[in-house]
C-alpha cells in the first residue's frame, strides 16, 4: 500500500507565505506541514519510500529538501 500526498497547488490563499515555498512547507507550530504529515504516516507504518507526493508549484524546493519522495 502507498500513501498519496497531494500538494500540487500554490496555496494562494496563504498569501505571502507561499511566495517562495510550496504550501506543504509552510510552518505549522514551528515545523513544515509536510514534516507533520510524514511523521503521522511513519507512525501509521509507512516508510518514505511508500509515499507518493504529487507536486507542481516549486517542485524543485520539495525535491531538494525531500529527495526520497
Amino acid at each position: 500500500m502507498r500513501a498519496v500526498i497531494i500538494g500540487a497547488g500554490r496555496g494562494s490563499r496563504l498569501g505571502h507565505e507561499t511566495n517562495e515555498i510550496p504550501k506543504t512547507l509552510v510552518q505549522v507550530m514551528g515545523r513544515p506541514m509536510l514534516d507533520w504529515i510524514l511523521e503521522a504516516l511513519a507512525q501509521a507504518g509507512f516508510s518514505r519510500k511508500d509515499v507518493v507526493f504529487v507536486c507542481g508549484y516549486a517542485e524543485h524546493v520539495i525535491r531538494a529538501r525531500y529527495p526520497e519522495l
